[in-house]
């Protein structure tokens, strides 16, 4: 007989949850549990050859997305169970998969969906403040409860718009996949990271702090708008490490943005970061102390770090700013200026086309301090060889000018045999922060020659143009008489300072190796 529709097929419920339970089920009998909205089918009897009497649950979706009761809640993990040799605990530590899960949370799971198109604004700042500034527990509060809300929020790779500003409160962590992989696209017009005081914090700290940012690129939308990649007011003990910066200043446009604005602020770490097209790429304020700049790069700026440029003498200023190996390029004014402050310091910094004209005709200074106790060491300049040999070109405008010392790198030139003078070394005189020539500066050159003799010295110069004077001291293993055939004179020709030498002992051809440190 042919079965032309079957209409509705029955299987045996019941409910788990009262009376005596879920009833036995029959082999291969299904079963459905009314109140807990579970499938069920018979294990069959033992004299059937099953190895248990009873009901096997069937999985469903409900049972892999239910939520406390869902798969993910029911699998356990023990760390390392299949090799035997580690040991967690007297006894196994067990852990639910959900809970291993949660071990790591990204912004995607807070609707975040990163692909440069749809607006992530709002879910990346529920991300961030149902983490660390959730009312059952804000990540500030100095508790149990409160240091149970410092996770690390994670951004996958992706351009994750945002079109207004992200507010970080204390203890946030986010860590991203990378400098250009993962992307923050910023389309406002003020900050696109700002960090917020504690709320109602019970223990009178009010300013942000502890704040760690890493492996993302910030980057600026291509519209000419005066806005600030990171905006640092009042933060202390935090650190911005990978981090690529973004702006949309070209030369030409009148744009005042900042890379990273930073007022009333202390320890502060930034470490690989990186500076791109802004007017300004660091900003440093009002009231700020101990900020450490290690490595990364400044690049496309009119200034690339400024110090209190606009404060006045009744402000605190800067004071213990370090920057050591960072690379200043297409800098179009001053690599680094300081106003008001103190003991501020530039270390093994490389510096290129820096202070305008490409070094050949520069305008500024590289790098200018007014503040005192500051110094500068081991700075690698283009200008250094663009200018010093040849005093043909136009005046050498400094590396390093203003208040403080300056500790060059180590230098060689090949000194021929001649009788007649010839130019070896410029130096600058000392200018004012837009290049123009300014006040008494101070110089010790430290050489040694090495030919057919060696000879090691001193040269001291102090010049206030149009007035120098200098002298030397040094010690030779020739006779005198050979020695002194090595003969430099200073000068101040073409608004520099040029050293010439003579080397009248015949045959004398040799290298010279020299250093200088400034004072000013």
């Amino acid at each position: 007989m042919a079965v032309y529709q079957i209409s509705k097929i029955q299987i045996r419920r019941g409910k788990s949850r009262t009376g005596p339970g879920f009833p036995q089920l029959a082999s291969g009998e299904l079963g459905w549990s009314l109140d807990t909205q579970e499938l069920y089918i018979g294990n069959g009897s033992i004299s059937e050859g099953a190895p248990i009497v009873g009901n096997t649950k069937i999985l469903t979706s409900k049972d892999i997305i239910g939520g406390g009761s869902g798969l993910v809640n029911s699998i356990e993990h023990i760390y390392k169970s299949q090799t035997g040799n580690i040991v967690t605990g007297p006894t196994a530590v067990v852990r639910k998969l959900q809970a291993l899960l949660d071990d790591n949370v990204y912004v995607t799971s807070f609707g975040a969906v990163g692909d440069g198109v749809i607006d992530d604004l709002f879910a990346i700042q529920r991300s961030i403040n149902q983490l660390f500034a959730n009312v059952n527990g804000r990540s500030y509060m100095d508790d149990g409860t409160g240091t149970a809300q410092r996770a690390t929020l994670k951004i996958p790779p992706g351009i994750f718009v945002i079109s207004d500003t992200l507010i970080l409160p204390s203890y946030t962590t986010i860590v991203g996949a990378g400098i250009d992989k993962s992307f923050i696209y910023y389309t406002g017009t003020n900050s696109a990271l700002k960090f917020v005081a504690d709320v109602e914090s019970p223990y009178d700290v009010t300013r942000p702090r502890y704040i760690n940012v890493s492996g993302v690129t910030i980057r600026q939308a291509s519209e000419n708008i005066a806005t600030i990649g990171l905006e640092i007011n009042n933060l202390s003990n935090s650190s911005f490490r990978d981090v690529k910066l973004v702006g949309n200043w070209t030369l030409g446009t009148s744009l005042d943005n900042k890379g990273i604005s930073i007022t009333n602020t202390e320890n502060v770490i930034f470490n690989n970061v990186i500076i791109t097209n802004f007017y300004y790429g660091l900003y440093i304020g009002d009231a700020v102390t101990n900020i450490e700049y290690n490595t990364g790069s400044i690049s496309n700026t009119t200034y690339g770090v400024a110090l209190g440029t606009d404060l006045t003498i009744a402000d605190l200023g800067a004071s213990n700013v370090h920057l050591s190996n960072l690379k200043f390029e297409n800098i179009n004014a001053n690599g680094f200026v300081s106003n008001i402050g103190s003991s501020n310091s530039v270390t093994n910094c490389t510096l290129i086309n820096v202070g305008g004209s490409n070094d050949t005709a520069p305008t500024y200074p590289q790098i200018f301090f007014t503040s005192a106790n500051s110094s500068c060491s081991n700075i690698r300049s283009d200008r250094v060889a663009l200018l010093a040999p040849s005093s043909l070109l136009p005046r050498y405008v400094p590396e390093v000018s203003g208040v403080g010392t300056y500790t060059s790198s180590t230098y060689t030139a090949d000194l021929l045999f001649t009788v007649s003078s010839s130019d070896i070394l410029r130096l600058p005189l000392r200018t004012a922060v837009d290049g123009l020539i300014q006040g008494s500066i101070s110089y010790e050159i430290n050489y040694a020659f090495s030919g057919l003799f060696t000879r090691q010295g001193i040269i001291s110069i102090t010049a206030n143009a149009p007035a120098i004077v200098s002298s030397e001291e040094f010690t030779c293993d020739a006779t005198s008489a050979d020695g002194i055939k090595l003969d430099f004179t200073v000068a101040i020709e073409s608004n520099s300072i040029v050293i010439s030498y003579t080397n009248s002992l015949a045959d004398n051809v040799g290298m010279l190796t020299y250093s200088y440190t400034s004072k000013f």
